[in-house]
C-alpha cells in the first residue's frame, strides 16, 4: 500500500497549493556575511585607542572559541543548508560552449539538437496557454547561429535566444497542434547533445477532440461522483482493494476526465502488481491530459519498473512542475539521475530539495549515495549521518547506510 498512500498524500498536498511558477537555481550558493566597517575618527586619540582595544579583544575571543563555534554550527538546523554545498571538480563547472544547433524532421517529430563541448545542466519550462517552451542551459555561451526561420516546419513557429546572467535561454514558440514529446541529454559519445523533440499532433486532432468531448456534469452529478470516489478511498484504506478498483473503474466509465479517480486507480493496480492494466489506465489519462504531473509520474514509475530508466527520465523532464509545488516529482528525477549514473545532476537536484526541506531523510540518503559514487567520501559520510539522524528510511536503505558509513569511517581512521 506504499504507493497508493503516497499518491493520496500528494493529491491532498497539491489541492492546498497555488499553481505558482517559481525559479530556483540548480546550484545552491551560500554567501557568508563579510563584516568590514571603517571607523570614523570622531574625537581623537582616546576613541581610536578604545577601538584598538576592542578589536584586539574580539580577535582573541574568536581565536580561542573557534573550535566550539564549529561544533555549535554542526548542530544548528538553521545552518544545515551550508553543509549541503558540494565539493565538485572545477572542470565540471566550466562554461558550456554551444557549438551547433540543428533542426531535423522525421515523420511528425521535429528534433532540435544543441551540440555541446561537455554535459550541461539545463531547465525546461512551458507555457501551454501561449504554446511556448523556454530552454535554459546554465553557464553557457552560444558559439553558433540560430537556424533561419525557413528551417522550421509546421510544428515550430520560431526559435530565438537570449543571454541572462551567464545562462543561455532559448525561446520556442510552437504551433497549436504541436507539443513537447521528450528532451534528452545524450552523453554517450565525446560530443554531448541536448535534443528536444516536438511532435506535430495535427494527424491526431480528431481523436483528441473525441476524448475531450466529455458530458457536461451538473452540480448534483459532480456531488454524486465525489461521494462514489470517497467511498472507493475508504475501501482502499480498509484493504478492500478489489472492491475499490471496481468502483474506481466504474467512475472512469462515467467520467474519463476524473483525474483523482484515475490516479488512485492506477496506483492501486501498481500496488497489486497489475502493471499492464495500470499502464493502460495511465496512458488513457495522458492522451487526455498530456502534461498532468501525477499521470506523468506514474508513467515514469511504470517505465522504471520495466528497466527503461532513460525513457522514464526523458518523460519526467518533458513536463516538470515547479519544485516548490511538487518536490516529490523532482526527487524521482534525482533518483533516476543516480540510477543512470548521472550523479552530478543528482547531487544538484537533491541540494535544491534539501533547501526546501532539510529534514527529509530520504533526500539526505540519496545525496549521500551520489556523493559516495562521485568519490566525495567526506561529504558522503556527512550526508549518511544526517540521513540516519532524520530517519524515515526503509529497512534496505538503513542497512546499506550503516554498512557504507562504517566503511567510510574505517577508511578515514586508516588515513589518520
Amino acid at each position: 500500500m506504499s504507493l497508493i498512500n503516497q499518491m493520496l498524500k500528494d493529491l491532498e498536498k497539491r489541492k492546498d497549493r497555488e499553481q505558482t511558477i517559481t525559479s530556483i537555481p540548480i546550484i545552491q550558493t551560500f554567501d557568508s556575511d563579510h563584516i568590514s566597517s571603517r571607523s570614523k575618527i570622531i574625537t581623537g586619540v582616546i576613541i581610536a585607542s578604545l577601538l584598538l582595544v576592542l578589536i584586539s579583544f574580539v580577535q582573541s575571543f574568536f581565536t580561542s572559541k573557534h573550535q566550539s563555534i564549529q561544533t555549535i554550527q554542526k548542530d544548528k538546523p538553521a545552518l544545515v543548508t551550508q553543509n549541503v554545498a558540494p565539493m565538485i571538480d572545477n572542470s565540471l563547472l566550466t562554461p558550456v560552449n554551444i557549438t551547433g544547433i540543428t533542426v531535423q524532421t522525421r515523420e511528425n517529430i521535429t528534433e532540435i539538437t544543441f551540440m555541446l563541448n561537455h554535459p550541461a545542466l539545463y531547465e525546461l519550462t512551458s507555457n501551454n496557454m501561449q504554446n511556448q517552451l523556454v530552454l535554459t542551459i546554465e553557464k553557457s555561451q552560444l558559439l553558433t547561429e540560430i537556424p533561419p526561420a525557413h528551417f522550421m516546419n509546421d510544428a515550430i513557429q520560431s526559435l530565438n535566444a537570449s543571454e541572462m546572467n551567464g545562462d543561455m535561454r532559448f525561446n520556442l514558440t510552437l504551433n497549436a497542434n504541436a507539443a513537447l514529446k521528450y528532451v534528452n541529454l545524450n552523453t554517450d559519445n565525446k560530443n554531448p547533445e541536448l535534443v528536444i523533440a516536438i511532435e506535430n499532433r495535427a494527424a491526431d486532432t480528431h481523436n483528441i477532440s473525441i476524448q475531450h468531448n466529455a458530458a457536461i456534469k451538473t452540480p448534483a452529478a459532480q456531488s454524486l461522483l465525489l461521494q462514489k470516489y470517497q467511498i472507493a478511498l475508504e475501501e482502499a484504506k480498509l484493504g478492500k482493494l478489489q472492491q475499490a478498483i471496481s468502483n474506481l473503474s466504474a467512475l472512469l466509465e462515467v467520467d474519463p476526465e476524473y483525474q483523482d479517480a484515475r490516479t488512485t486507480l492506477a496506483a492501486l493496480l501498481i500496488d497489486k502488481g497489475n502493471t499492464p492494466q495500470a499502464t493502460r489506465i495511465v496512458n488513457d489519462g495522458l492522451n487526455i491530459f498530456p502534461d498532468y504531473a501525477p499521470f506523468v509520474e506514474l508513467k515514469a514509475r511504470l517505465l522504471t519498473h520495466d528497466g527503461k530508466i532513460q525513457q522514464a527520465l526523458n518523460l519526467l523532464q518533458s513536463a516538470v512542475p515547479p519544485i516548490s509545488e511538487n518536490p516529490d516529482y523532482h526527487a524521482l528525477i534525482a533518483a533516476l539521475y543516480e540510477r543512470s549514473n548521472k550523479d552530478l545532476f543528482a547531487v544538484r537536484t537533491y541540494q535544491k530539495l534539501l533547501a526546501i526541506d532539510p529534514h527529509n531523510g530520504s533526500w539526505w540518503f540519496g545525496l549521500a549515495v551520489s556523493y559516495d559514487k562521485l568519490g566525495k567520501t567526506r561529504d558522503a559520510a556527512t550526508a549518511y549521518e544526517r540521513a540516519q539522524s532524520e530517519g524515515h528510511l526503509n529497512t534496505a536503505s538503513l542497512a546499506y547506510l550503516q554498512k557504507r558509513l562504517e566503511s567510510l569511517q574505517e577508511a578515514q581512521n586508516d588515513k589518520t
